[in-house]
């Protein structure tokens, strides 16, 4: 809860500039923008909470101590992490051979049958002969 409030608003610094900056308009609007902003809404103060109205602790949550055994898990498995990886640093050797067994693994197998294998023309006319028209209606 803020102890002091602001006394002039966002919405009315625009809505003041825009009665500023109308010749017309201008004083007439900027004084009603003005005076409620400097006043509460509803003319008088709202009734301050009490210790009453502060709600009950939700069910389920951890307490302190729970809380802080499970930062020293989460310390303690990143600092075991730490250990584990110290001595497996990240280098640039050997890429050519990884380059090269990349390749190897890219390398389209060869085809199963070759253009001249197989004689099409005979399949052309196998498939022909097969086919039948369709039933008229």
């Amino acid at each position: 809860m803020k102890a002091l409030s602001r006394h002039i608003s966002i919405t009315a610094t625009v809505w003041l500039t825009l009665g500023l900056c109308l010749p017309e308009a201008g004083p007439a609007l900027a004084a009603t923008v003005c005076s409620k902003t400097t006043e509460n809404p509803g003319g008088k103060p709202g009734a301050y909470p009490t210790f009453c109205s502060i709600p009950a602790v939700p069910k389920g949550v951890r307490d302190a101590t729970a809380f802080k055994a499970a930062v020293v898990d989460t310390r303690l498995a990143g600092r075991d992490l730490v250990r584990d990886t110290q001595t497996e640093r990240f280098t640039l050797d050997q890429t050519t051979a990884f380059a090269a067994q990349a390749k190897l693994e890219a390398t389209p197998p060869p085809p199963v049958t070759t253009p001249d294998q197989g004689d099409t023309t005979s399949f052309v006319k196998d498939a022909r002969a097969k086919a039948k028209p369709p039933r008229p209606r």
